[in-house]
């Protein structure tokens, strides 16, 4: 018993030395470190170190509705998730979900796994693409309604499978309730 209540007096002693906290604008407590290159420079020889230059420091930036988005060089692509890392795909189409007004009207494309959902009360069928991050723990996606007439399921691929989707990126209201999409939506390769 008493190596168990040690055992725990230790543990709880090496977590509490090596916890980060936000202490005196501290990064980590009892550290005394207060940014980047304190962090770096405390591995560092003096003479070896370099001071920041602020002239050549970047500024910060905060997106608004205004940002402009890349424009693709093919197609008139605003916003061409099929160029990002999967970490930085799943990070923008979450952006999309929290703040879908700076992206109304955006031609997205994007490739993810294609999912539908078919509402029972009403018989009507939804269709997504789906994006994880790097890690496969999470997923975000994005619904889209492909231009014209289309059957399911002839039309379109089988559930799981790859695919590209080009949209206009769009909100719209049923039952009381917010949802996006990709309007007028085309397969691509």
């Amino acid at each position: 018993m008493k190596k168990k209540i040690g055992t725990v007096i230790l543990l709880s002693i090496i977590m509490a030395v090596s916890a980060c906290a936000k202490e005196s604008g501290n990064i980590c407590a009892g550290k005394g470190t207060t940014g980047v290159m304190d962090v770096l420079s405390s591995g560092m020889e003096p003479e070896t170190m370099l001071s920041p230059d602020p002239e050549t420091t970047m500024p910060s930036f905060e997106p608004t509705a205004a940002t402009t988005f890349p424009l693709s060089a093919t197609e008139g692509i605003d916003i061409d998730l099929t160029e990002m890392s999967s970490s930085m795909v799943y990070s923008q189409v979450y952006s999309m979900t929290i703040d879908p007004q700076s992206y109304i009207g955006k031609i997205v494309k994007m490739k993810g796994q294609f999912a539908y959902y078919l509402d029972e009360a009403t018989g009507v069928y939804y269709f997504a693409c789906i994006v994880q991050d790097a890690t496969a723990c999470c997923a975000q996606g994005l619904e889209f309604a492909l231009k014209g007439e289309h059957t399911f399921p002839d039309d379109y691929p089988k559930e799981g499978e790859e695919v590209c989707v080009i949209g206009e990126f769009a909100t719209y209201e049923e039952a009381g309730y917010v949802y996006f999409t990709l309007k007028d939506a085309e397969f691509s390769s």
